[in-house]
């Protein structure tokens, strides 16, 4: 006998995690046709990929569970991965990746896996320094043994949906989910379909983080989608860590999606789910943030791209001589702020009261954030640049008045300098009002003497003291958070804040 099944991108019910999946099975389908290891499955049926669907047929159900053990290949050393990557040990990092992702999401409960051996280890070679990221080793998990029928609708469980699980146990008849055949197996490839990347968050502790962000794509052209991953070559690791979802978002659509020019291809955008610890369920991560990208376009993965260029992980040394990839974290505010159509650096003010975010943006990202303000693509905003400017001619002649008197009286120049920016920074942040900003600021200008900038552009600040005050709070802080006097200062930075930073990835 023999069976048929048919699923289509524009079925009813198919939400952006179906489309995902059902892109991630005509992916691993177009694999398999001149696949070695796809043998056996080709023996037990056939498909038709078309651009929008994929036509199953089969003379034998096994050609199910076969479907699944060649999708989902377990590596030697205990390393989930997709038939669809092709040699895991070409794309060490996104194996790595999806590993500890699907680990952390689909498969984070225990009984959707079976885990083998200690806690392993995967080197990398990122600037000529190695980089460690651990995983726990699997022998098996749920996407390839759970049973499949194309006959009768398939219960639904977090493993399969995240998120879509019994509403009230005692009535669990009622108030479980479950798919059509054809949506169940679109879901049953989820995770093929989806980008996984690490998340490193300098947050204080409390405040919530994420681990793992998934990106699923919203498909819309399963052979052009295809066609892009493709040519996509090897993903690094440092192309994988991101500083937050948000982040992850751009990252995957600029690496998977998107061609040199910046239109995407085979997608209209990606949905994005962060997974976090939460307070009352310390033993599970939630689905805890969900960002839709549907506007995302040219101009905005141009932007990100530069961003990317002027703040992008790189390998840090301690003073013991340990190294680490370190993540920059301004990328995540500006991302979030780009795919909601503001400047980059809106609301920059709230953001860097978290006080480690602060430490890291200072010591490590005051360089790169410079070049961004002065970059016309990254800031197109003239007016803004304006603002910037005067505040760090302001504060340059601060510091050498303040180098003046620590000459004069005998003190630590840097001390006092450290003093002032602490000062000033608590001065911005307690603005709450358009009157106190404009009294914080007027205070530096006075202070600091002739401004040739607020002289000779005078009418294009002033909205930042007025109606606009809290965007110039925002420029305030960042330009005290950018300002760099002297190529040194970077070093001096690294090294005072590389004792108290965590390792990353």
């Amino acid at each position: 006998m023999v069976g048929v099944l048919e699923i289509s991108l524009h079925d009813p019910g198919m939400t952006v995690l179906h489309r995902a999946g059902l892109a991630g099975l005509w992916m691993t389908l177009e694999r398999a046709e001149d696949d070695s290891e796809a043998q056996a499955l080709r023996g037990l049926g056939s498909w038709r990929l078309e651009r929008d669907s994929i036509r199953l047929e089969w003379a034998d159900e096994a050609f199910f569970p076969c479907l699944f053990h060649y999708a989902y290949p377990i590596t030697p050393k205990g390393l989930m991965s997709l038939a669809l990557l092709g040699d895991p040990d070409a794309r060490r990092a996104e194996v790595c990746v999806f590993h500890n992702g699907l680990l952390d999401t689909f498969l984070q409960h225990p009984k959707s896996r079976k885990l083998r051996g200690p806690v392993q280890h995967e080197a990398f070679d990122v600037e000529g320094q190695q980089q460690l990221v651990s995983y726990r080793p699997i022998q098996d998990h749920i996407f390839r043994w759970e049973p499949f029928s194309p006959d009768r609708p398939q219960p639904v469980a977090g493993w399969l949906l995240p998120g879509g699980v019994v509403r009230h146990y005692k009535h669990a008849g009622r108030t479980s989910l479950e798919e059509s055949p054809g949506r169940a197996l679109a879901l049953r490839f989820g995770p093929a379909g989806c980008g996984y990347f690490l998340v490193q968050q300098r947050r204080q502790e409390g405040v919530r983080t994420y681990r793992t962000a998934v990106v699923v794509p919203e498909i819309d052209d399963l052979g052009g989608y295809a066609r892009r991953a493709r040519s996509q070559r090897p993903a690094r690791l440092e192309e994988l860590s991101t500083a937050g979802p948000a982040e992850a978002a751009l990252r995957f659509l600029t690496l998977r999606a998107a061609d040199k020019q910046g239109e995407l291809m085979g997608v209209a955008g990606c949905q994005v789910l962060g997974f976090a610890t939460l307070a009352w369920s310390r033993q599970q991560r939630v689905r805890a943030y969900v960002l839709t990208t549907q506007g995302a376009d040219r101009e905005q993965l141009r932007r990100y791209r530069r961003i990317r260029q002027y703040l992008a992980p790189q390998v840090r040394r301690r003073a013991d001589g340990d190294t680490w990839l370190d993540v920059p974290q301004v990328p995540e505010l500006a991302a979030e702020n780009l795919l909601h159509c503001r400047p980059w650096w809106h609301d920059f003010a709230s953001w860097v009261a978290d006080p480690r975010l602060r430490q890291h943006v200072i010591g490590f990202e005051s360089r790169g954030l410079n070049r961004m303000l002065n970059d016309e693509t990254v800031t197109p905003e003239a007016e803004a640049r304006i603002f910037v400017r005067a505040c760090h001619e302001a504060w340059r002649n601060r510091l050498g008045q303040l180098s003046e008197r620590a000459r004069h009286q005998g003190l630590d120049r840097h001390s006092l300098f450290q003093g002032e920016r602490d000062r000033l920074r608590a001065a911005l942040a307690r603005c709450k009002t358009q009157a106190d900003l404009s009294a914080c600021i007027t205070d530096l200008w006075a202070r600091a003497g002739s401004v040739p900038t607020l002289q000779q552009a005078w009418v294009q600040v002033l909205p930042f003291l007025g109606e606009r005050w809290r965007a110039g709070r925002d420029l305030a802080l960042l330009a005290l958070a950018s300002y760099r006097s002297e190529p040194s200062d970077d070093a001096e930075a690294v090294g005072a804040l590389a004792a108290d930073t965590s390792q990353g990835a």
